[in-house]
């Protein structure tokens, strides 16, 4: 730790560069109190945020590479636990109220209007996508009850039989569902779950709420839409073009992306240490799908995000190390 503070140090002094590093230091002095030390794979046995960040750094082969991973990390949008509450929160009382009132053909005059939405709860299934949507918090942030079965739908798509779910949903006297996920990238992973949803014979009105979502996940989000008329997909925060570092450069994208790029692709080799993109369970220097993310949730980072920062090999060491699926 005292090496990575004598290094720091030594940057911010230095000319030309030192006031834009002195800004890096205390951006990620910040973040490092009040979001990163609430990454979730890392508690426990993992090594505390400052070590990592120092392993990480010392990933680089040279001191100039060090520096622009030293750059990059206030380009990281880290989406800490508040942070998601507030996005629980926003999916309720703003995407999926106002789908529910354009549902119950509600005047916004009608003095009952909440009332009228607060009874059809009563007949909404809300259920995640994915297991890694935490569908008890959202019940539990916007005061949701009634509802004891949640499965995630992407289990459903893969086990259920349609005929015992159809049933279920006339038992239940469920008049619509939704179904939320707290990240889409490119929404392959979501789709077959969306596929099912859309499907069903008893043709429910079904909206899908993404909590955060990518460009290429707005696109597919478009085709769902088209190809079955019962789904909805209302989002709740959309990531822009420039928010992504990707192979081919963008014109709108920040200035550093130049370096950043190159970075990515330099590093590569470390990730990989020695094995192929099989043997790595890893997908290329810009993440799953060429996507180039640069977030990070509390709960996980997304396998679309620049594998630099979440993926570890014999000759790389993460910043936040990813609870992989494969």
């Amino acid at each position: 730790m005292n090496a990575l503070k004598d290094k720091m140090q030594r940057w911010i002094l230095s000319l030309p560069h030192g006031p834009a590093f002195q800004t890096v230091t205390q951006h990620v002095e910040h973040l490092a109190e009040q979001l990163y030390c609430h990454y979730e794979p890392t508690k426990g046995a993992s090594a505390e945020f400052w070590q990592r960040f120092e392993d990480w750094l010392e990933n680089g082969t040279d001191e100039a590479m060090q520096q622009t991973l030293f750059r990059l990390l206030p380009s990281l949008f880290f989406i800490g636990p508040s942070e998601l509450d507030n996005l629980y929160r926003v999916a309720f009382n703003s995407n999926i109220s106002s789908w529910l009132i354009d549902q119950l053909s509600v005047p916004l005059d009608d003095p009952n209007m909440f009332g009228k939405v607060n009874e059809s709860l009563k007949h909404t299934w809300f259920c995640p996508l994915t297991d890694s949507m935490r569908i008890n918090a959202f019940y539990h942030l916007n005061h949701i009850s009634g509802r004891d079965h949640r499965p995630d739908w992407l289990s459903l798509a893969l086990l259920a039989e349609p005929t015992k779910l159809e049933a279920f949903l006339k038992d239940y006297k469920i008049e619509r569902i939704v179904l939320l996920e707290d990240f889409v990238g490119s929404g392959s992973q979501i789709e077959p779950a969306v596929t099912f949803a859309g499907s069903l014979s008893s043709n429910l009105p079904t909206l899908i709420v993404p909590l955060v979502i990518c460009p290429t996940g707005v696109d597919a989000a478009k085709v769902w839409e088209s190809s079955f008329p019962n789904i909805q997909v209302r989002p709740v925060l959309k990531l822009r073009n420039s928010d992504f570092l990707t192979r081919v450069p963008q014109t709108d994208e920040p200035p550093d992306h130049c370096d950043f790029r190159q970075l990515a692709i330099d590093s590569f080799p470390k990730l990989l240490g020695g094995s192929t993109l099989a043997e790595a369970k890893i997908y290329g220097p810009f993440g799953f799908d060429d996507t180039g993310g640069l977030v990070v949730l509390a709960t996980n980072c997304p396998d679309n995000t620049l594998p630099l920062v979440h993926h570890g090999s014999p000759t790389w060491k993460p910043l936040f190390p990813r609870a992989s699926r494969i």
